[in-house]
């Protein structure tokens, strides 16, 4: 049961986060890399569009229907369940 629970939160929080925002900017086309903590969508240096290494992240809701679609199948159902009812109990926290 701990891993059930464990891989449904795992999930959920893949599917939330921003994973692009672990890793060090650098230009796709000149390797072009800003000083600071800038992420800027097209390459100041070159004008070149900045590919995504990873996908965006899903919405809250989006991710909930993602779970709904999985319980059953991917995730256990009674544990998407109970998850859903803390969110919507205690809601998501994002500082943590």
């Amino acid at each position: 049961m701990e891993a059930l629970i464990i891989a449904t939160a795992d999930a959920f929080d893949a599917m939330t986060d921003d994973r692009e925002l672990t890793l060090k900017w650098k230009c796709d086309s000149c390797g072009y890399a800003p000083g600071n903590d800038e992420r800027p969508d097209v390459c100041p240096q070159c004008g070149a569009q900045k590919r995504r290494t990873y996908r965006q992240p899903k919405t809250l809701d989006g991710a909930i229907d993602e779970l709904r679609r999985g319980a059953g199948t991917q995730f256990h159902p009674a544990v998407v369940k109970a998850f859903l009812t803390m969110i919507e109990r205690d809601g998501v926290k994002t500082d943590v």
